[in-house]
């Protein structure tokens, strides 16, 4: 994994310059945002969560 950091009004930037790294940042989020809905549904019905993606 490679990892970045970047100030907010930089990170605004390379979202409105590069379609495909807002694309990428908001499938990430999305799938961790399923995620953690599965294992808060799991812990109000007792069911087991499958592992976290890869």
């Amino acid at each position: 994994m490679v990892a970045f950091r970047l100030d907010q009004e930089d990170f605004y930037d390379v979202m409105e310059e590069c379609a495909e790294v807002l694309d990428n940042i908001l499938r990430v989020l999305c799938q961790r945002l399923r995620l953690q809905n599965e294992k808060m549904r799991a812990l109000t019905t007792g069911e087991m969560v499958r592992n976290e993606p890869g």
